[in-house]
């Protein structure tokens, strides 16, 4: 085994320990969220820290399903912090080789009520977007975490709205990361003019969006 391996998983079991330990009495900190980054190791796409910890305060607070797309070390912490509780998470994920890696994963931490579903990128005329039956995703979705699917496809994560509003409470809080992207602020804006979802932009440098429905 490549020692380099062992000590990355060593240190990503550790950590998973250490939050599962102390949730609820204490959300992880910045030494947790920064050990869980490298312990996951997917370096080239590292979310920011204050992504990390807006998405693990919004997961704490729900009492309803969690929709996901694209999954990763997001999905680790949602799944820590929504397991005692019994919160349904929702994970589309359209690389297959990524989607064993995170299904053995959860299986590794014993995370049952996280679902990754594998679902390819599918064109739907404007846009692609994640060809999934949304059978199997549960109705009254309070919380989705949006970091995929890449943003350089047709239309880049416009789909979202379009093909799963229906599945989304009307106070649904959409965490969007990327948000200082030219292909996101687009995306956000079509939300605006086309689906009547109003945006808030946070973050220093790399910066994400909490997209909510414009409510009468």
């Amino acid at each position: 085994m490549n020692p380099r391996f062992f000590s990355l998983q060593r240190l990503l079991d550790q950590t998973v320990q250490g939050i599962s330990e102390r949730y609820p009495d204490q959300l992880p900190g910045w030494k947790e969220l920064i050990a869980l980054q490298w312990g996951w190791g997917n370096f080239g796409f590292m979310a920011s820290m204050s992504y990390l910890r807006k998405v693990v305060a919004a997961a704490h607070a729900v009492n309803g399903p969690i929709l996901e797309c694209g999954s990763g070390a997001t999905t680790l912490l949602m799944g820590m912090v929504t397991r005692s509780r019994g919160i349904e998470i929702f994970s589309l994920e359209h690389h297959p080789r990524w989607h064993q890696k995170m299904t053995r994963t959860l299986q590794r931490y014993g995370m049952d009520h996280v679902q990754v579903l594998q679902a390819p990128l599918k064109d739907f005329g404007d846009y692609d977007w994640y060809d999934v039956d949304k059978s199997r995703i549960a109705s009254g979705i309070q919380l989705v975490v949006c970091d995929g699917p890449p943003g350089n496809i047709k239309g880049s994560r416009y789909g979202l709205i379009p093909e799963m509003k229906v599945k989304l409470v009307d106070t649904c809080t959409i965490l969007l990361d990327d948000a200082n992207r030219s292909n996101e602020r687009r995306v956000m804006e079509s939300w605006r003019s086309l689906h009547g979802f109003d945006y808030r932009l946070e973050g220093m440098i790399q910066k994400f969006a909490m997209v909510n429905r414009i409510l009468d």
